[in-house]
């Protein structure tokens, strides 16, 4: 189970995800190929966020004390908002992002670098986005 926390420094301006600011020299999840994974997501800020994930869909599993069985790239965080996705990493090897979609909080460091690793299946699609 990975934890993805959405956490901001209101006095700084600053957001980030599990307390790291973005920095495009660092890997901050590494996954191998074909790992199916549950992800917490939790947003501990007093705004709203959308949770996105480039490359790979997700499935949001629970969200509000319920199961759901929703399939998506995009997801709303409400301030304090907990929820459970269940992604799967089938096709594509190489280095993406996930982030949140509103740019102004994105641009102020909430994204995170993620890579996923081979062995790479006949037919993945490599590279870096």
């Amino acid at each position: 189970m990975r934890s993805i926390q959405f956490t901001q420094d209101p006095e700084r301006n600053e957001f980030s995800i599990n307390g790291l600011r973005f920095d495009p020299n660092r890997v901050d999840i590494r996954v191998p190929l074909g790992a199916i994974e549950d992800w917490d997501l939790f947003n501990n800020t007093i705004l709203d966020h959308t949770f996105h994930l480039h490359t790979n869909a997700f499935q949001v599993v629970e969200a509000a004390g319920t199961v759901q069985t929703v399939w998506r790239d995009s997801v709303a965080l409400e301030r304090g908002q907990a929820m459970r996705v269940r992604v799967a990493f089938l096709d594509f090897s190489g280095q993406t992002v996930l982030h949140c979609h509103v740019l102004g909080h994105e641009d102020h460091g909430m994204m995170q670098l993620m890579e996923m690793l081979g062995p790479f299946p006949p037919g993945a699609r490599t590279g870096r986005p």
